[in-house]
Protein backbone atom coordinates (compact mmCIF):
# COMPACT_ATOMS: atom_id res chain seq x y z
CA UNK A 1 0.00 0.00 0.00
CA UNK A 2 3.01 2.46 0.73
CA UNK A 3 3.66 2.42 -2.79
CA UNK A 4 0.55 3.54 -4.18
CA UNK A 5 0.44 6.21 -1.58
CA UNK A 6 3.67 7.21 -2.34
CA UNK A 7 2.59 8.15 -6.39
CA UNK A 8 -0.37 10.39 -4.87
CA UNK A 9 0.03 13.79 -4.43
CA UNK A 10 0.05 15.53 -1.43
CA UNK A 11 -2.82 17.39 -1.71
CA UNK A 12 -4.47 14.07 -2.15
CA UNK A 13 -2.83 12.40 0.48
CA UNK A 14 -4.48 15.24 2.66
CA UNK A 15 -7.81 14.50 1.26
CA UNK A 16 -7.55 10.75 2.43
CA UNK A 17 -6.14 11.57 5.64
CA UNK A 18 -8.75 14.59 6.57
CA UNK A 19 -11.10 11.33 5.01
CA UNK A 20 -9.80 9.09 7.15
CA UNK A 21 -9.87 11.17 10.51
CA UNK A 22 -6.63 11.83 11.05
CA UNK A 23 -5.81 15.80 12.53
CA UNK A 24 -3.60 17.98 11.40
CA UNK A 25 -2.69 16.95 8.49
CA UNK A 26 -1.94 20.62 6.60
CA UNK A 27 0.79 20.70 8.47
CA UNK A 28 3.20 17.11 8.15
CA UNK A 29 4.95 16.12 5.16
CA UNK A 30 4.22 13.40 2.78
CA UNK A 31 6.58 11.00 4.15
CA UNK A 32 4.86 11.45 7.55
CA UNK A 33 1.48 11.17 6.78
CA UNK A 34 2.20 8.12 4.21
CA UNK A 35 3.60 6.70 7.64
CA UNK A 36 0.55 7.26 9.50
CA UNK A 37 -1.85 5.76 6.75
CA UNK A 38 0.10 2.50 6.89
CA UNK A 39 -0.35 2.46 10.63
CA UNK A 40 -3.71 2.76 10.15
CA UNK A 41 -3.82 0.12 7.82
CA UNK A 42 -1.65 -2.79 9.29
CA UNK A 43 -4.57 -1.63 12.52
CA UNK A 44 -7.72 -2.27 10.18
CA UNK A 45 -5.76 -5.75 9.12
CA UNK A 46 -5.23 -7.08 12.35
CA UNK A 47 -8.52 -5.73 13.71
CA UNK A 48 -10.54 -7.38 10.30
CA UNK A 49 -8.26 -11.03 11.07
CA UNK A 50 -9.13 -11.08 14.75
CA UNK A 51 -12.97 -10.15 13.52
CA UNK A 52 -12.39 -13.27 11.41
CA UNK A 53 -11.16 -15.20 14.22
CA UNK A 54 -13.64 -14.83 16.31
CA UNK A 55 -16.24 -16.05 13.68
CA UNK A 56 -14.60 -19.18 12.76
CA UNK A 57 -13.81 -20.24 16.22
CA UNK A 58 -18.00 -19.06 16.73
CA UNK A 59 -18.47 -21.33 13.55
CA UNK A 60 -16.31 -24.31 14.95
CA UNK A 61 -17.64 -24.29 18.41
CA UNK A 62 -21.54 -24.19 16.84
CA UNK A 63 -20.31 -27.59 14.95
CA UNK A 64 -19.27 -29.17 17.70
CA UNK A 65 -22.53 -28.60 20.08
CA UNK A 66 -24.39 -29.98 16.89
CA UNK A 67 -22.15 -32.95 16.11
CA UNK A 68 -22.36 -35.25 19.59
CA UNK A 69 -18.47 -36.13 20.40
CA UNK A 70 -17.72 -40.03 19.33
CA UNK A 71 -17.60 -40.91 23.18
CA UNK A 72 -20.96 -39.59 23.53
CA UNK A 73 -22.34 -42.24 21.36
CA UNK A 74 -24.32 -45.06 22.88
CA UNK A 75 -23.16 -48.18 20.80
CA UNK A 76 -26.02 -50.15 18.97
CA UNK A 77 -27.46 -53.17 20.02
CA UNK A 78 -28.38 -55.83 17.48
CA UNK A 79 -32.35 -56.12 17.42
CA UNK A 80 -31.93 -59.29 15.24
CA UNK A 81 -31.72 -62.58 17.10
CA UNK A 82 -29.02 -64.83 14.86
CA UNK A 83 -31.00 -68.11 13.80
CA UNK A 84 -29.57 -70.44 16.87
CA UNK A 85 -31.29 -67.83 19.33
CA UNK A 86 -34.69 -68.04 17.17
CA UNK A 87 -34.88 -71.81 17.29
CA UNK A 88 -33.60 -72.39 20.79
CA UNK A 89 -34.69 -70.88 23.79
CA UNK A 90 -32.49 -69.51 25.92
CA UNK A 91 -31.88 -71.83 28.74
CA UNK A 92 -30.68 -74.43 26.29
CA UNK A 93 -27.94 -71.62 25.01
CA UNK A 94 -26.62 -70.94 28.20
CA UNK A 95 -25.74 -74.81 28.52
CA UNK A 96 -22.31 -75.67 27.37
CA UNK A 97 -23.60 -78.45 24.90
CA UNK A 98 -26.58 -76.84 23.78
CA UNK A 99 -24.88 -76.70 20.32
CA UNK A 100 -23.60 -80.05 20.10
CA UNK A 101 -27.25 -81.57 20.48
CA UNK A 102 -28.88 -79.56 18.12
CA UNK A 103 -26.41 -79.75 15.19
Amino acid sequence: MREKYETLKLSDLRDIAKKRGIKGVAALKKADIIEMMCQMDDQDRRENEAAETKVEEAKVEETKRQEPEANDKKPVEKKHKTRLQMIMPMQQLESPNARISWL
